[in-house]
């Protein structure tokens, strides 16, 4: 195909340098290159006000922190991917910078895999607060650990990025060397490039399953509480000291006439205060725990004012993580399919025609918009992170 570009319809031999091939095959990537810096200008805002707005507006919990995390992946995600795929776009076939090149494709690989294995953790902390109500939620603290843990456990598997990438060398003619940041040269045509790419994608398979099975768990238990609470006549609410205020507490007391109230001592257990601080805050001296247990008489008024409200809220959060973790699978996987289909077929993209390589382009950058859709979903989802969000654009505009 390069060497096809050497002549002319007349088969006039010109003589082309590597930047003129480079001008050449710019125009190809025009859509991806508009794509990718419209991904930039919405990620790098959007993230910042997600960190700004759940960090000053939103007290302290797992699910806080799991955003936050997500949050700070994804703005790092586009201050390292986005200006490199850009500089990519502009410079396809003059990129000769091996280790900028393998950094950056290790970032990309590590923080977009990183990013899927706390989509896990958020799945399993839903599925703690809805389906196992009454056991322990995941603390703050706990949230923090995992996303270290997926970080690194993002490094350890993804580290032969490190090692495959670099510049590959394209001979056009005795004179005309092409550099492009791919595979490079030592490790192009060996078995260990096919091997990554299929390790990687087996392993984005199977977080796709896992949280597939974890949500399909949470809807079918969210699908039994709405009929669950259209039909029982009681409720049961126990007072705890939790750092969070999104878990559901139901019982099953069908039939029930009268309402009682049950005190029970509580034994020296501790309490976490609100503001999540680390100090454990014992019970006073003859400190009790009321059970108060609600008769089907006053039941419609109780649930509609607080189990309601609370399930509201369960339903609306868990649908918002719901919908980032499907659009991350849904980003991620043209660009999977992509790159198998071109590990597998090298050649494939010098026999396509010029507009399949411009749709090849663009769907080869799938997965960067999962970098800046979060905070689109955060605010089509969330009342208040929208409302928050507009004062602020109000007071910055305000000050200008």
């Amino acid at each position: 195909d390069l060497a096809r570009r050497l002549t002319t319809p007349g088969n006039d031999v010109v003589v082309l340098t590597a930047e003129d091939l480079n001008a050449r095959e710019v125009p190809l990537n025009t859509p991806a290159l508009v794509y990718t810096i419209l991904l930039l200008i919405i990620g790098l805002p959007g993230n910042s006000v997600v960190l700004y707005v759940y960090t000053q507006k939103w007290g302290r919990s797992s699910t806080r922190t799991f955003i936050l995390g997500l949050a700070i992946l994804d703005l790092v995600n586009c201050l390292v991917t986005y200006p490199m795929e850009i500089a990519l776009l502009t410079r396809p076939l003059l990129f000769d910078f091996p280790v900028l090149c393998k950094v950056t494709r290790f970032a990309t690989y590590g923080f977009n895999t990183a990013s899927g294995l706390v989509l896990i953790a958020i799945a399993v902390d839903r599925y703690q607060r809805i389906c196992r109500p009454l056991s322990k939620p995941m603390t703050t603290r706990t949230a923090k650990i995992v996303i270290f843990c997926a970080i690194g456990v993002a490094v350890v598997f993804l580290w032969p990025a490190l090692v495959l990438y670099g510049t590959k060398s394209i001979p056009v003619s005795r004179t005309v060397v092409l550099k492009l940041c791919q595979i490079q040269d030592n490790f192009y045509v060996t078995v260990y490039p096919l091997v990554f790419f299929v390790f990687n994608g087996v392993c984005t398979v199977i977080i796709f399953l896992i949280l597939t099975v974890i949500y399909l768990l949470v809807g079918i238990k969210v699908c039994r509480l709405r009929t669950f609470r259209s039909k029982s006549c009681s409720v049961t609410s126990i007072s705890e000291f939790t750092d969070e205020d999104d878990q559901l507490y139901l019982g099953n007391c069908k039939g029930a006439k009268n309402s009682e109230r049950e005190l029970q001592p509580l034994k020296g257990k501790k309490r976490r205060p609100e503001n999540g601080s680390k100090d454990d805050i014992p019970p006073a001296p003859g400190a009790i725990k009321v059970v108060l247990k609600t008769t089907s008489d006053t039941l419609k008024k109780a649930r509609k004012s607080v189990t309601d409200k609370r399930f509201r809220r369960v339903s609306k959060t868990t649908i918002m993580l719901f919908l980032v973790t499907l659009l991350y699978v849904i980003c991620f996987t043209p660009f999977l399919g992509i790159v198998f289909h071109r590990t597998i077929h090298k050649d494939a993209f010098m026999t396509m025609t010029r507009s399949e390589k411009m749709a090849f382009n663009v769907i080869l950058r799938s997965y960067l918009l999962n970098c800046a859709i979060n905070p689109i979903i955060y605010s089509f989802c969330n009342d208040l992170f929208r409302k928050e969000c507009a004062y602020l654009f109000k007071k910055l505009f305000r000050k200008n």
